[in-house]
């Protein structure tokens, strides 16, 4: 696997990017690395607070990404980045996107991303997600989620009362 190699001064406390991605903080994924792996490959843990929704279209296809104020740590080699525009795997993109509403202008996360070889993928592999914080008692996921366990909960109960 090639990581990203980057000098960083003694009293640099992040690196300053122009957008963070699994390319710009890790760099290139070596399907062969994750063949031999058996494992997942932690890439890295990214953090921020994303403000705004960005998109557009490429030969590739459409893209989405977030502004805000974004933290990485490349897992490999523990060099910490920052920046203003965040590119999250597609896997987890739409789920952040989901969370702005009307009500909802900023939303907070923190995710550990890992790669694993996958055949069946173009690319040979996949990217792995992982929440490193609690959603924020106010998200509607997570109200939703809790009425739910509540009412297993409570059907439970009343079934041991039978």
């Amino acid at each position: 696997m090639t990581t990203r190699k980057t000098e960083i001064p003694k009293v640099a406390r992040f690196v300053m990017l122009a957008k963070l991605s699994t390319a710009t903080v890790f760099g290139e994924i070596k399907v062969k690395d994750l063949v031999e792996s058996k494992e997942p490959i932690k890439i890295m843990q990214v953090y921020g607070i994303a403000k705004k929704i960005i998109t557009g279209h490429t030969t590739f296809g459409d893209w989405m990404g977030f502004i805000g104020s974004f933290e990485a740590v490349n897992l490999s080699t523990g060099v910490k980045y920052a920046s203003g525009k965040c590119f999250l795997p597609v896997n987890i993109t739409s789920l952040l996107a989901g969370e702005f509403t009307q009500d909802i202008d900023s939303v907070r996360f923190g995710y550990e991303i890992s790669a694993c070889f996958n055949e069946k993928n173009a690319c040979k592999y996949e990217y792995t997600v992982s929440t490193l914080i609690k959603p924020k008692e106010d998200n509607p996921i997570a109200q939703l989620r809790n009425e739910v366990e509540k009412e297993k909960a409570d059907e439970t109960d009343e079934s041991k009362k039978e």
